[in-house]
């Protein structure tokens, strides 16, 4: 048995960008022999990131996620925002075996999988440090390592709507904390803004 999954990763804006993997009887998975009727989308993850790691900044396949949409989004990447694709899509489960989402060939050829890279990996790079002050109840936070873009082939858009309020506050020397759900444009806002800035002169770190 042979199935090529249609694969895309989130943020590209041509269906001309998506690529296949290869899911065989027999699948090595980080140097594991992985019969097809065991395969689990943890695997999938593996044959994904083995196809891509050259273009992405990240070491770890299990920190990638899986979207399942249509095979009709592909026609229209341009107008949806990643919110839109992740809203509308079926995220994958690591533990839950590639037959039940995808079981046979037709299955595979009316889906494609968007797969989110992402941008920093929290727990083990970018820890938030909190930081007593001599004021009383304020508190300062901290990143101890700098939130820099590598060049890679991978573009990301935000709405543009509240940059120019949070670089006017950021121009203030405001501390500004930005919150929200997963996939919600937090780390793209702040790449965008820094861009921003470096045109208007300023150093970002």
């Amino acid at each position: 048995m042979l199935m090529e999954p249609n694969c895309i990763l989130l943020g590209k804006t041509s269906i001309n960008d998506s690529f296949t993997v290869r899911i065989c009887d027999k699948n090595n998975i980080n140097g594991i022999e992985v019969l097809f009727d065991q395969l689990k989308i943890s695997g999938l993850k593996y044959l994904i990131y083995d196809e891509i790691k050259k273009y992405i900044n990240n070491d770890d396949y299990n920190d990638l996620n899986l979207w399942k949409a249509d095979i009709a989004f592909g026609d229209k990447l341009k107008d949806l925002t990643e919110e839109q694709i992740c809203k509308d899509s079926e995220q994958l489960v690591p533990i839950t075996h590639f037959k039940k989402y995808f079981p046979d060939q037709d299955a595979v050829d009316k889906s494609l999988i968007f797969v989110q890279v992402p941008a920093t990996k929290l727990e083990r790079k970018r820890k938030n440090t909190e930081v007593e002050t001599t004021s009383e109840k304020k508190r300062r936070w901290a990143v101890n390592s700098a939130l820099m873009r590598d060049d890679r082939h991978l573009f990301y858009y935000s709405e543009p709507e509240g940059n120019d309020e949070l670089s006017s506050m950021i121009w203030k020397g405001e501390y500004v904390a930005l919150y929200g759900a997963r996939v919600s444009g937090k780390s793209t806002r702040v790449q965008r803004i820094r861009e921003l800035l470096k045109d208007e002169g300023l150093n970002c770190i």
